[in-house]
């Protein structure tokens, strides 16, 4: 899942006056409230690891609270305005829902076509074309029905190995970021094959050059966008690494 972040949040008068480490730790509230569709709220026990991310201690919540960019309610923190700028769990669910019920809506008419052609190939013997088995498997229907999706998890495969279920549903976030015409697809090739040529064959790097493309709009030439930095590189390789313990 992904979050929405104003591109003028750190200009804004209450983030100003932050230290380092509460703006920090307001950002790790956001992307954990947007990975576990919470709805912007943070319980106690969830704040405790977030702040463990963020490397910050009771202090730097106190700063969000006093900021009144948390607010203090019952067992945590609600996050302030959160459902202005970012769909609701229920929301998500359900374009999920949809997504999925269109991948197999899609699988089961190509299944009928497949039993078609199968009758047709049966009642005319003298077919001098044999019928043979497709030798390659069928694509999951999401993937199937989703081309960005299909072109980053192949792309994934391809370059950095096979797929884990946290991996799946990054990318498929980014599907639904990534537009599905010809900039898209090439950014894609483009993010994984920087990737492989800086020798740097990790999902977190790619999806840092990814991140600077969409910053771009999702240029037609993404050659002329930079890939990310060794120091960025590195710091999204720990934050991922943490992910996935």
């Amino acid at each position: 899942m992904w979050v929405k972040l104003d591109d003028s949040f750190f200009e804004h008068r209450k983030v100003m006056i932050l230290s380092v480490r509460a703006k920090l730790l307001f950002l790790a509230g956001l992307t954990h409230a947007a990975k576990n569709l919470t709805d912007g709220y943070l319980l106690d026990g969830d704040v405790r690891v977030i702040r463990a991310f963020a490397e910050a201690t009771p202090a730097h919540v106190r700063e969000l609270v006093d900021a009144k960019l948390w607010e203090r309610d019952g067992r945590g923190y609600s996050i302030h305005d959160w459902s202005d700028y970012n769909p609701s769990a229920e929301a998500v669910l359900a374009k999920r829902a949809a997504k999925v019920e269109a991948g197999r809506a899609g699988g089961q008419a190509s299944a009928a076509a497949r039993a078609q052609a199968k009758g047709q190939a049966k009642s005319n013997p003298r077919n001098p074309y044999p019928v043979t088995r497709n030798p390659y498997p069928e694509p999951p229907p999401a993937a199937a029905s989703d081309p960005v999706l299909s072109l980053l998890s192949k792309a994934y495969e391809n370059g950095l190995g096979n797929l884990s279920v946290g991996v799946e549903d990054e990318l498929r976030d980014w599907s639904e970021r990534i537009p599905a015409n010809g900039r898209g697809e090439k950014c894609i090739e483009y993010a994984f094959r920087e990737a492989a040529a800086q020798n740097h064959r990790s999902w977190s790097y790619v999806a840092a050059i990814l991140t600077r493309l969409e910053a771009e709009g999702w240029p037609a030439e993404p050659e002329v966008v930079a890939p990310p930095g060794k120091v960025e590189a590195a710091w999204l390789e720990r934050r991922y690494q943490r992910g996935k313990a």
